[in-house]
């Protein structure tokens, strides 16, 4: 009985690794067989994202160049433009120097004034 018990602990050992095997096969061929099936992620459950340049927009934007060191406070004075409004187009602190070159975003409404402001470059 002792010789039969042995013989069968041995067989259970070295049948470890095809039962590993066979359970790797079998769970990746069921994966596999699963992941084929319509799902949360099918396309018609996935709305297409919006586009920021297809969207409405709310009021018209202009981009236009600095043509020497500025501050949104400066800009938005000879402008006549509100400073909240300014620093909120442009996401900036209402303290900071904004270097020539750099680019700055203004209401559509305030490009007929561009040319009396010289601190802004209006070709651009």
């Amino acid at each position: 009985m002792t010789a039969f018990l042995g013989a069968l602990s041995l067989s259970l050992i070295q049948m470890k690794p095809l039962f590993v095997l066979v359970t790797a096969v079998a769970s990746g061929t069921c994966l596999s067989v699963l992941s084929q099936h319509p799902g949360i992620a099918d396309n018609d459950h996935v709305r297409a994202p919006v586009l920021l340049a297809s969207a409405t927009q709310t009021q018209s934007r202009i981009w236009v160049k600095i043509s020497r060191r500025s501050s949104l406070q400066d800009i938005a004075e000879d402008l006549d433009l509100t400073l909240s409004d300014l620093t909120a187009l442009n996401d900036q602190d209402v303290f900071q120097t904004l270097p020539s070159g750099s680019w700055v975003v203004l209401p559509a409404s305030s490009e007929a004034t561009l040319n009396s402001v010289s601190r802004l470059d209006s070709r651009s």
